[in-house]
């Protein structure tokens, strides 16, 4: 065996970390990517694969190559255990002591974990993974966003445990208070199942001859977060001058069995554009 070729320069299962890193990415809860957005961020799934291939030995039979095909597989899920970890982990160190030249009946424990280093860390995928596997880690990046992220992603979780949560909790809130007591007359509370009834010149858009009723459970409170607003202009055409709003699109939800749009309906008599809210499946 070659101890120098790894796994990564062997095979590694394409199709499937592929698939998954794809639907990671509509992982919200729990994710990293929640934390600061990034542009260049990784998935984590793909990051874990690299990070893996690369310290563990390319296999020496195709029965091995198979047996390491199917763990990969289940390595590299968003759902992946502490077990399947553990013998990631397990792996990589077997692999080291390899590399070391170590005594074969050296323990695992007494085996030095192999050294990561991100040169171009951005928003901590490949580092956090290399933690996860067992490797002592670091991670550099210049921008200095980036580097927040990271210290908040690898080194505050590990620094303060649950404290830093219970502190991220109660400044949020601060922040939260302080906003709701400067623009929180902007965004009243509705009460889910309450008859709405159109008023100010904005709602004048939207087609709502008879006040709407609520389809959720009645007496609901839920506290608006968000408003979608577009600028109007004038038509030139002197004979025209209907009022024309600026609407880049009109998609307000697009995912999979669930589309919700604005319908766009002229109204000829005012000269005016209404809205009307539709959905699909």
């Amino acid at each position: 065996m070659n101890p120098e070729r790894r796994l990564i320069e062997d095979f590694i299962p394409i199709r499937e970390i592929s698939a998954e890193s794809a639907r990671e990415k509509s992982i919200r809860k729990g994710h990293i990517s929640t934390l600061h957005l990034w542009w260049a961020r990784r998935p984590l799934v793909a990051a874990r694969a690299a990070v893996f291939a690369s310290l563990v030995a390319a296999p020496e039979t195709h029965q091995k190559r198979t047996a390491l095909k199917q763990f990969m597989i289940d390595l590299c899920k968003w759902e992946t255990g502490t077990p399947t970890l553990e013998k990631a982990r397990k792996q990589i160190l077997e692999a080291q002591k390899i590399r070391l030249n170590l005594p074969e009946n050296t323990p695992l424990d007494e085996v030095p974990p192999p050294k990561v280093l991100d040169m171009f860390a951005g928003g901590g995928a490949i580092p956090l993974e290399a933690l996860r596997l067992g490797c002592e880690t670091y991670a550099v990046d210049l921008n200095p966003v980036a580097h927040i992220i990271e210290l908040c992603t690898l080194v505050y979780p590990q620094k303060y445990g649950n404290k830093l949560a219970d502190e991220v909790e109660k400044w949020g809130n601060w922040v939260i208070e302080k906003v709701r007591d400067e623009i929180g007359d902007l965004y009243p509370e509705i009460r889910v199942g309450e008859v709405l009834v159109p008023e100010g010149e904005q709602l004048n858009l939207f087609t709502q001859s008879q006040p709407q009723q609520c389809r959720d459970a009645p007496w609901h409170v839920s506290t608006p977060v968000a408003y979608l607003w577009t600028r109007t202009v004038k038509c030139p055409n002197p004979s025209c001058g209907a009022t024309v709003p600026l609407v880049r699109q009109t998609w307000l939800c697009k995912k999979s069995k669930k589309y919700v749009a604005l319908q766009v309906i002229p109204n000829y008599e005012t000269k005016t554009v209404e809205f009307k809210v539709v959905e699909s499946t």
